[in-house]
């Protein structure tokens, strides 16, 4: 029997899903006036919106897009709209892997939570809701019903926990992010891709989609150029967060414990099948930069000054090597 602490924990996501049903309601009344603002939309073929949808991912318009998947939903008719790998699901399931990646890019790219990850946050918290109001809480989607539920509830603590941080309000005024908060942010986010991939997993298996859903669950993930590039700004932001003399004690060791850890989490997948990182040759390069930054972030820990700026120098060496830094106009 489930104790006290797990009951509290149901009725608390229970009462949240409500109000995401409720928040639902209110965008699809949005949609319905989309609806009828264009013409081109009729009532049983979504394709249009969905179309304009995945335009708005294309520049990564979030809230517009969400906007779409929203008047989708409404077209949207049929048994199709039951399951789980519906066009409109797959069009939630591209918005909230885009939120997630963007969140942890931005945050690893600058190391604060700001009030744009609300902008990311938000509307995928509405794509969730979608799915999750259509998808039958028992029977062959219950496992994804409660990963879904998981991934929302993660979303809904980070917009309460941080709400000063995502607050557009509080846009115009700073508002400092500790690096514990940063990595329980990041850490938040990388669990909920994860539990995205498992339902992406069942609902629509890597290659066996011809359409514009076909390798979805590739797509949940950061690709191997996007992390490379973004752990190199990473170890870049460590190594700038450690002085030497005479103004070693400015050094932050904290932060740079934050962005080093982050750079060996994006750079641990082994190297992708045909992707220019599996070339025989980067094999010994790949080797020694794994193994510098490791030691970057042992020396790190230790609050060794001279060790992590030389390791963390020596790790964005050989990544450069490897070919991936950081554009100028950011990631």
């Amino acid at each position: 029997m489930p104790n006290g602490h797990d009951q509290v924990l149901s009725s608390r996501l229970e009462e949240e899903m409500v109000e995401k049903r409720r928040e639902l309601t209110t965008l699809t009344s949005n949609s319905q006036r989309c609806l009828m603002s264009d013409p081109k939309l009729t009532r049983t073929d979504p394709s249009h919106a969905l179309a304009e949808a995945q335009k708005c991912l294309a520049s990564d318009n979030l809230p517009e897009a969400m906007l779409w998947v929203g008047t989708a939903n409404v077209l949207e008719q049929g048994e199709e709209r039951l399951s789980l790998a519906s066009p409109v699901n797959s069009a939630c399931f591209r918005l909230v892997a885009r939120a997630l990646n963007l969140a942890e890019t931005r945050i690893v790219y600058c190391g604060n939570i700001l009030a744009e990850h609300g902008r990311m946050i938000r509307p995928a918290l509405e794509a969730l809701a979608i799915i999750t109001a259509k998808l039958p809480k028992h029977g062959a989607t219950s496992q994804e019903f409660e990963n879904l539920t998981m991934v929302a509830a993660h979303l809904q603590r980070l917009e309460k926990t941080y709400r000063l941080h995502l607050d557009e309000a509080s846009f115009g005024r700073y508002v400092g992010t500790s690096a514990r908060q940063a990595s329980d942010f990041t850490n938040t986010i990388v669990a909920c891709r994860q539990l995205l991939a498992k339902v992406v997993e069942k609902a629509i298996p890597a290659g066996s989609s011809k359409g514009p859903d076909a390798d979805l669950v590739k797509q949940v993930q950061l690709s191997e150029t996007a992390r490379m590039r973004l752990a190199e700004t990473a170890i870049s932001n460590a190594q700038h967060h450690i002085f030497g003399f005479p103004i070693a004690f400015l050094s932050d060791f904290e932060q740079a414990e934050f962005f080093a850890t982050a750079a060996e989490r994006l750079t641990a997948p082994a190297p992708e099948a045909g992707g220019d990182l599996a070339a025989p040759y980067r094999a010994p390069v790949l080797a020694d930069f794994k193994a510098a930054l490791a030691a970057a972030v042992a020396a790190i820990k230790r609050k060794d000054n001279p060790g992590s700026r030389k390791e963390l120098s020596r790790a964005l060496a050989l990544i450069l090597q490897l070919g991936y830094h950081t554009l100028p106009h950011g990631l």
